[in-house]
């Protein structure tokens, strides 16, 4: 509460129970102003309840860790990496029948009917 008393040319101003003088009516504006102006911040203790609020990096990683984010990736990078395996053994084992294939192929006797090679499994 503030209550602007002017006594001669100088301005008086009460404010929390106790006086304050000013040398003219522009100091008082301007101090007026000044507390409007000043921020209020909250106690200690709600102030460290918005740092906890605050999105630091460590905070977003943990916040993804406790939602399971990391557990989806890890999973489907698991699945596509398996699902790489097998097709990659599947080729494998095609190509060793191939190659069992061919060597057979080559021990066993063959004849030629008309310029053309017949295989006698």
């Amino acid at each position: 509460m503030m209550v602007n008393l002017d006594i001669s040319a100088s301005s008086i101003t009460f404010t929390n129970h106790f006086f304050i003088r000013f040398p003219t009516e522009d100091h008082l504006m301007i101090h007026s102003h000044k507390h409007e102006m000043t921020l209020k911040f909250p106690s200690l203790k709600t102030d460290n309840m918005l740092s906890d609020q605050t999105p630091t990096p460590t905070r977003f990683l943990k916040n993804c860790e406790e939602v399971g984010l990391f557990s989806e990736i890890d999973c489907s990078l698991e699945q596509e990496f398996r699902k790489a395996q097998e097709e990659d053994n599947n080729k494998t084992r095609r190509r060793k029948k191939i190659i069992e294939i061919l060597k057979e192929g080559m021990e066993s006797p063959c004849t030629y009917l008309n310029n053309k090679m017949v295989l006698n499994i």
